[in-house]
């Protein structure tokens, strides 16, 4: 599917079947479509800093992240971030923002399903860098102390919210 983007005035646009669909959103960094979940994902700010739109194919906007004031939009239910939050994802599979972020100095995850939460402290030694979108699962990628044979300290782990824990699963690149 094609997305056009228009920097200079802030508009994204694509097609729904017969229909365009254009929304201003303004700082676009760069958007895409998720062809297995059916939306599109906009990016605000250099490099994504300032935060992310998530938009049904019709123009609905399903969540919306503003990591600068440290708020967001999800199921129409708005709130704050958690304190020093330093990554934010969507999961379209469980519905649910997932949430990176440091409070006294623990590195945790929060999952926030419309006014519901679950907190999943990160073990020390662990250092998050990132979450990811998996078919089946989310994933946090992050650095250790613990190197493979070869001396590599990135792994993939998945994301257990039933259990709160995470679960080490295999090496990242």
């Amino acid at each position: 599917m094609d997305i056009n983007i228009d920097k200079e005035h802030g508009y994204v646009s694509w097609h729904n079947g017969d229909n365009t669909v254009t929304r201003k959103v303004g700082r676009i960094e760069r958007a895409c479509y998720h062809e297995d979940d059916n939306y599109v994902e906009v990016f605000i700010g250099e490099h994504g800093e300032e935060g992310y739109i998530v938009f049904s194919m019709d123009g609905d906007i399903v969540c919306s992240v503003d990591l600068i004031r440290q708020q967001y939009v999800f199921l129409n239910f708005k709130d704050i971030l958690p304190e020093r939050t330093k990554n934010v994802m969507f999961y379209k599979k469980r519905n649910a923002l997932y949430c990176l972020y440091e409070y006294g100095g623990i590195n945790a995850i929060r999952i926030i399903c419309g006014d519901r939460s679950v907190t999943i402290d990160i073990p020390a030694g662990i250092h998050p860098q990132y979450m990811l979108a998996m078919d089946s699962r989310a994933t946090l990628v992050a650095e250790t102390d613990e190197a493979d044979q070869y001396g590599r300290y990135r792994w993939n782990y998945t994301i257990d919210s039933e259990n709160k824990i995470i679960c080490k699963r295999c090496l990242a690149y």
